[in-house]
């Protein structure tokens, strides 16, 4: 596993294919996540639930919309 440190990082691994990731809750719990950046848009894969999300990079950041963001900024967003 290997933390995703800034947004940078995560449109560049992420382009034009999906990668495995997952949050790091607290107790070491994991909430998996498929992550795609293309055509400016992220597209995202939550497997707890089995729905996906069409982003644009404000709403990735948007607590309201997804909870990406908000583990990138907190060092809890990491891939496989």
């Amino acid at each position: 596993m290997k933390q995703i440190k800034d947004i940078k990082e995560l449109k560049e691994i992420a382009k034009d294919e999906y990668i495995d990731c997952f949050i790091k809750l607290n107790g070491g719990i994991r909430y998996s996540k498929d992550i795609q950046f293309a055509e400016g848009k992220f597209y995202v894969f939550n497997s707890i639930d089995g729905t996906d999300d069409e982003l644009t990079e404000e709403q990735l950041f948007d607590i309201d919309y997804s909870d990406v963001g908000d583990a990138l900024n907190k060092g809890a967003l990491f891939r496989y």
